[in-house]
């Protein structure tokens, strides 16, 4: 009776006005709890804390100066009446209440017009001289551009003209454009504080480890051992032995050695997982006097690839306020002599206060690293400070063993073998609130594989309706998430796969048979996906759709590198085609816009195009949130139209 109580409240939620965003990560396994835990915990997360109602997303923001008074502007948001029409607007600014009104009262003109509006502390002449100044910059900059959907838009309408006049004649002027992004800056944001390869960092011998030459500092901060003893950490007072240790891992790893199943999905097992990793790292443990069957840490064959900052992601999801940040490994083979096409992303929630203080000094910590030279000391000291704040026993006393982590992601291409049309696969994991071991969880935004089989069959049929339903959503939101059933049938995957259309080792982006999410055809199928953009969406945002035909990508957006080689970055990522033979549709290497068509070429006489750049949207991001103080105008403005990412990658 509570499963069906729980399940109910899950499709409310999904639909709710408010948007209320449940995330299958964290410390939510579904399959672990009871029913009454399941839904106690669903209940006490959502009906207590009022803070994860979201904000509706203005679609303008304009300003206006006040007759006969300097020392404050009225600030104006706009909503169409389709996208909210309520009575007020309100946000917490700088540790105080704003309430932007739309009832006639209290500098807002008209009841009803979708113009909300609040007088705001701020010198008008101080801010007019700030706007012109934005606005010459972005002109001389040429930055006319802007995202949507994580899509490239150049645009000329980018670039803000801040009127000077009509703002000193009374009228309301936009600023929604208006931006302190300087172009400049893209690069060194890139490298010391958004996606960070650099082998000065990654392979610093202080703080990451070497199994294959036995050099470092064997629990580094940034070590594989590290990171997985934080997680096994259930007593501060009593650390896990070296046999817990082991034990968690060799239970992790287990995961694979059998076929189970994770709502209503058949994950199948997968053989070589032994072959590759485990019995390996049990023989080298053996061979330098470890006990029988148990893992020695020295020989954990794991090389750190990247230190990722998803300051973007912050706001979309609950205990998300100042986003997410990654550390993504590699596996090396068991000769240390090469990498393996097997990557492992530990994904941490940030546990900041949900305020513009707190997380302002959050994003400044990463932001300040772009002015300390890259893999110095300085710089590294400076980032561990940074890491140590989610990676750390105790930095979320509300989550599994005290730990950040939202989820542990595995792209395991290494484990398929040279028969199978298979090119790799994902799986997802938590730390078990009931176990404290690493369990499966369904994969995030990705239904299961029996919804994407080239045929228009019943399951097909499913998908295709639950697009199609789900259209409005997707086109306004830019995404929706999966729910575990629809229609009471399981529809969130346990694992997501990219198939091999090619031989293994080609690219899956070649759109000649790209893989991505795609319904039936033809037209008048029941499994036809009648929105092209909808279409689109929900395919960019389940991992396989993602890291193959959407993007142009060979499976990997962090390419797997052995030691000594920095890793190469995919074209969705830095705008340039990257590793595996990706295609760039315009044809220029050089213009740091990746352009990828429709990977189903629709429309069909007139393929739509996407352009990526994915750290530079990122860049913007962080950029305009930093250089605009707490309770400023243009920190207002942009709290109004943040538009929460809500994707997994």
């Amino acid at each position: 009776m509570k499963n069906k109580k729980l399940l109910s409240i899950l499709s409310v939620l999904s639909v709710s006005v408010f948007c209320l965003s449940w995330s299958f990560s964290g410390n939510k396994n579904f399959a672990s709890f009871t029913d009454d835990e399941a839904y106690s915990m669903l209940a006490d997360h959502y009906f207590n804390d009022p803070s994860l109602l979201a904000k509706p997303v203005a679609q303008d923001v304009l300003v206006q100066k006040i007759q006969g008074d300097n020392q404050h502007v009225l600030l104006i948001a706009f909503y169409s009446k389709d996208n909210y029409n309520g009575k007020s607007v309100a946000l917490n600014v700088a540790g105080r209440n704003l309430v932007l009104k739309d009832d006639g009262t209290d500098g807002d003109k008209l009841s009803g017009d979708g113009l909300y509006t609040a007088k705001i502390d701020a010198d008008a002449e101080d801010f007019k001289q700030l706007a012109v100044s934005l606005s010459k910059r972005m002109q001389k900059s040429g930055a006319a551009y802007h995202f949507e959907n994580r899509s490239l838009v150049y645009n000329a309408d980018a670039i803000a003209d801040f009127n000077s006049k009509q703002f000193d004649n009374y009228q309301a002027v936009s600023i929604s454009n208006l931006n302190s992004f300087d172009t400049s800056s893209t690069g060194i944001l890139k490298t010391n504080s958004l996606f960070i390869t650099d082998l000065k960092v990654i392979e610093d011998p202080k703080r990451t480890w070497n199994p294959c030459a036995q050099t470092g500092t064997l629990y580094g901060a940034w070590t594989f051992q590290n990171l997985m003893k934080q997680l096994a950490t259930v007593n501060p007072n009593k650390p896990p032995t070296d046999k817990q240790m082991s034990d968690f891992i060799l239970n992790w790893l287990d995961n694979w050695s059998t076929t189970q199943i994770i709502n209503g999905d058949s994950v199948m097992k997968r053989p070589l997982l032994k072959k590759v990793i485990t019995n390996p790292w049990l023989q080298k443990s053996a061979d330098n006097g470890a006990p029988q069957g148990q893992l020695d840490m020295r020989f954990a064959p794991f090389r750190l690839l990247a230190i990722v900052n998803r300051f973007d992601q912050r706001g979309g999801l609950p205990g998300e306020f100042a986003g997410e940040a990654r550390l993504i490994f590699t596996l090396i083979s068991s000769d240390c002599t090469q990498k393996k096409a097997y990557t492992i992303a530990f994904e941490y929630a940030i546990n900041k206060p949900n305020n513009c203080d707190s997380i302002f000094d959050w994003a400044n910590q990463w932001y300040n690293l772009k002015n300390l030279t890259l893999g110095s000391e300085r710089y590294n000291a400076a980032l561990q400070k940074i890491t140590d704040q989610f990676t750390l026993f105790g930095d979320n006393p509300n989550k599994t063993n005290q730990n950040c982590l939202n989820s542990l992601h595995v792209n395991d291409q290494a484990l398929t073998s040279g028969l199978d049309p298979l090119a790799g696969e994902f799986r997802q994991f938590i730390v078990s609130p009931v176990t404290h071991q690493m369990v499966m969880e369904p994969v995030r935004n990705s239904p299961a594989d029996i919804y994407n089989v080239q045929e228009d069959n019943k399951d097909v049929r499913r998908f295709a309706q639950f697009v199609n339903d789900s259209t409005a959503t997707i086109l306004k939101q830019g995404y929706i998430d999966i729910p575990l059933t629809y229609k009471d049938t399981p529809f969130l995957g346990g694992k997501t796969r990219i198939i091999g259309a090619q031989p293994i080792g080609q690219p899956t982006g070649n759109i000649r048979e790209p893989f991505h999410w795609d319904g039936s055809e033809p037209r008048k199928s029941g499994g036809y996906i009648k929105s092209n953009q909808a279409r689109h969406l929900i395919s960019l945002n389940a991992c396989s759709g993602c890291h193959a035909g959407e993007t142009q990508t060979f499976f990997w957006h962090v390419q797997p590198t052995f030691y000594g080689t920095e890793s190469t970055l995919s074209g969705f990522l830095t705008g340039t085609a990257g590793f595996g033979g990706a295609i760039d549709f315009d044809n220029n290497p050089n213009n740091d816009s990746m352009t990828v068509l429709d990977a189903q070429l629709r429309p069909v006489n007139n393929p739509a195009y996407y352009i990526y750049n994915d750290i530079l949207r990122r860049a913007m991001d962080i950029e305009n949130y930093v250089t605009s103080d707490c309770g400023s105008v243009l920190q207002i403005k942009n709290e109004l139209l943040f538009k929460p990412l809500n994707m997994v990658h």
